[in-house]
């Protein structure tokens, strides 16, 4: 339906701009070789999981809205 089509690529969208603005960050922040005060260990290394985990949420909206709609296989 057009309502999840709509959902699918609002999500891509905001996953995108997620994914990109964090890689750049995580970018700079291996650039300056910044560690976490608390536990030594490098920011990038955290900040980059955020890019990881949307895009996980990037391909799994992906699939969403090029898969069939349950319901529908059989039309």
């Amino acid at each position: 339906t057009a309502l999840r089509v709509a959902e699918s690529v609002l999500v891509i969208v905001l996953a995108t701009f997620v994914v990109v603005q964090s890689g750049r960050y995580t970018l700079q922040m291996h650039d300056l070789a910044r560690t976490s005060d608390a536990l030594g260990m490098p920011v990038w290394i955290s900040h980059g999981l955020v890019v990881v985990g949307f895009t996980l949420i990037l391909v799994a909206a992906a699939r969403h809205a090029f898969s069939p709609a349950r319901g529908e296989e059989g039309s």
